[in-house]
């Protein structure tokens, strides 16, 4: 027993150094450093139609933070079709006022729809990348569920309806016919998203709602019962 205990004593005497003498373990600690350039721009999505564009933004060193220049940075800038297409492929863009600008003529946005622009900036052993879309509009404004304007079309037709139920009313038919005229010619010109003169639908719109406007507006010139009311005459005896 005496020797049991003997062993015991020793037996933890050895092994205490082991146990203090192994390291604790730590927490492995990950940094994570963004490498590259990083592009900052206007989040513009809709433009008119026909209408300049100027691109411009502002490049950074990703990982420091700090604004580069056109002295270590070169710039260029794709614009593409919604099809993928190219439309301009510009390898230099102008370095003015701590960032980088780039008129692009209203040419290039003759089609309504999607559009794509892509930027690349390179500077020695880093480089940087970033794209967008670009939607053209006629009226420069994002497309709505269902627009006033089409209320105001809606409106405009009843407004003819009513007007045409009794000759008293009359005077709702022909402010009916006039909004039908105005809504025409505003559909043509400046027309509103994707519907306008240069489109079929919106030539094809315009024209009708003007020329039911003008028809409604004048068929009183041409009723037989109206051309009675107003020009008959008494005969003698």
């Amino acid at each position: 027993m005496k020797f049991s205990l003997i062993f015991l004593f020793l037996f933890l005497l050895v092994l205490t150094p082991m146990v203090a003498a192994q390291p604790p373990q730590a927490t492995p600690v990950i940094i994570n450093l963004e490498a590259g350039l990083a592009i900052d721009f206007p989040k513009i999505i809709t433009i008119r139609q026909n209408q300049d564009f100027e691109f411009h933004f502002h490049v950074f060193n990703a990982t420091s933070g700090l604004a580069v220049d056109n002295t270590t940075t070169n710039c260029s800038l794709e614009l593409l079709n919604g099809d993928g297409s190219e439309i301009i492929d510009i390898n230099f863009i102008e370095f003015v006022d701590d960032e980088w600008n780039i008129n692009v003529l209203g040419g290039n946005f003759s089609r309504l729809g999607s559009y794509y622009w892509l930027v690349n900036c390179q500077a020695p052993f880093v480089g940087g990348f970033t794209s967008a879309p670009l939607i053209v509009t006629a009226d420069g404004f994002e497309a709505e569920p269902f627009p006033i304007q089409l209320s105001l079309i809606v409106l405009a037709f009843l407004l003819v309806g009513v007007g045409l139920t009794a000759d008293r009313l009359r005077l709702m038919k022909h402010a009916g016919s006039i909004l039908l005229m105005i809504m025409g010619v505003l559909t043509l010109y400046p027309g509103y998203s994707f519907i306008n003169y240069s489109t079929l639908t919106g030539l094809a719109l315009g024209t009708v709602l003007i020329g039911v406007g003008f028809y409604f507006l004048i068929e009183d010139a041409f009723s037989r019962d109206e051309q009675a009311e107003h020009f008959e005459q008494g005969g003698g005896d």
